[in-house]
């Protein structure tokens, strides 16, 4: 799975060189939590996120019409006062468990999406939330099974647990697996769909498998 495919694409963007009051209006209008910041040729220089405004504008405060004192202030400050400089960012064709690896390396919510150097998209905590209900297919039809696995046993047990579906006729929409915590054990879910899932479940159970849950 790859960035292209969940980025959200030409992101909403701001000058470096617009001040604070135009920011709060973009953040009013498109309800953003992070904005990418540009230079007169669009090239990425920043970005900045609505917590910058905190130091102004109250958090419960961010969706009111600012005051004309309030508005003054905001107008004497500029977006490259207060936006995160170079960035950490990722390119269209990185892939999507190694930018959250940056992410929660880098503690950052959201990072740029660059294709040659060009800012082509944002991808956010959001966004990435998305690409998992995609990885496991939430929103297809089917049955989610897991079960507990021996993590010494791993590869073995996983091969005959593929091919107890597919002699079940079930297909196989997902594999995903994580461990134990505490425990040299792997939890497999599965997604799996096909009207042959009780004798699936049965063949696990005579197999041996522990701790399978259906639902």
């Amino acid at each position: 799975m790859i960035v292209l495919y969940f980025m959200t694409p030409d992101p909403v963007v701001i000058g470096e060189d617009k001040n604070l009051l135009d920011l709060l209006a973009i953040y009013r209008e498109r309800k953003l939590r992070r904005l990418p910041v540009v230079d007169t040729r669009g090239t990425l220089t920043g970005i900045v996120a609505r917590s910058d405004l905190f130091h102004w504008v109250p958090p419960l405060l961010i969706a009111e019409p600012p005051s004309p004192e309030l508005a003054e202030v905001l107008r004497s400050h500029a977006v490259r006062d207060v936006m995160t400089r170079n960035p950490v960012t990722c390119a269209t064709y990185d892939h999507i468990e190694n930018v959250c690896r940056r992410m929660i390396d880098a503690k950052v919510g959201a990072m740029p999406v660059l294709n040659r150097g060009h800012l082509v998209g944002i991808i956010s905590e959001t966004d990435l939330l998305r690409a998992m209900t995609a990885i496991s297919y939430v929103d297809e039809e089917g049955k989610r099974i897991s079960l507990r696995i021996p993590i010494e046993a791993k590869d073995d047990i996983l091969y005959s647990v593929v091919d107890l579906a597919r002699r079940s006729g079930l297909e196989l929409l997902a594999v995903l697996t994580h461990p134990i915590l505490d425990e040299s054990a792997l939890l497999v879910t599965l997604r799996v769909k096909g009207a042959g899932l009780d004798d699936f479940v049965t063949a696990l159970w005579d197999a041996g498998y522990q701790g399978i849950d259906v639902d």
